[in-house]
């Protein structure tokens, strides 16, 4: 099975596991290569969709997983599997993986690792984790179809440190990494930044925000030039 750039690298981040749950799994394909590598024994898939149902029963049928790859036409947690101690929520906007994250709560018990990858609201879904009392461990940022991606591992854990101003806004996993797709990233926030704050037509709010973001992007490119 060829993997895309963006799902192999979370099959990197994935520690070995007895079971795994991947919510929002459109084709089955990471939980099935995670089967197939022997990162997990056996996984579940779940979606909320008829078509990608569909899809996932393809995937297991041709790639004979019957036994090992349980699939779930359902919302969030609503079905998770209590057997799972790995979580995959990916391909989703930061608001959107918080709330099936803050309304499943109580099925996150048993789960130790949290695999994530938000293409929005990041800096949301970081105060989510923490506040559900799981703490970065690894991440990958990459670029992939001209897009970025912040492909992050959560532990279950207390966080201990203290963010900085630039934590909170960018991520304490991409902060930390330092790698060239995050740098690029930023260069392009900081153009974008710089346009918005030089707008004078746009409300004072956002433009203090941008302000704000371009000192904070200066200061870190300063010190990872």
């Amino acid at each position: 099975m060829n993997l895309s750039r963006r799902l192999s690298t979370l099959l990197e981040l994935l520690p070995p596991v007895p079971f795994l749950a991947d919510v929002g799994s459109d084709h089955a394909y990471l939980p099935a290569a995670a089967i197939l590598s022997g990162k997990a024994l056996s996984a579940q898939a779940i979606d909320n969709k008829e078509g990608p149902f569909a899809r996932m029963e393809k995937t297991r049928a041709a790639l004979g997983l019957e036994g090992r790859l349980f699939l779930s036409l359902s919302s969030g947690l609503d079905d998770l599997d209590p057997r799972a101690r790995a979580l995959v929520l990916a391909g989703m906007g930061g608001e959107l993986i918080s709330s099936i994250l803050t309304k499943g709560r109580e099925k996150l018990s048993p789960v130790d690792t949290l695999l994530l990858d938000a293409h929005s609201e990041r800096e949301l879904l970081q105060k989510t984790l923490l506040g559900l009392g799981y703490r970065p461990e690894e991440g990958r940022f990459i670029e992939e179809g001209g897009k970025f991606y912040s492909l992050e591992r959560w532990s279950k854990g207390p966080y201990e440190g203290t963010l900085s101003p630039f934590e909170e806004r960018y991520g304490l996993l991409p902060s930390a990494g330092r790698e060239e797709a995050f740098l690029a990233f930023l260069r392009i926030e900081k153009a974008r930044s710089q346009a918005m704050a030089a707008n004078p037509s746009l409300p004072e709010g956002r433009r203090k925000q941008a302000e704000e973001n371009l000192r904070l992007i200066e200061e870190y490119l300063h010190e990872n030039p």
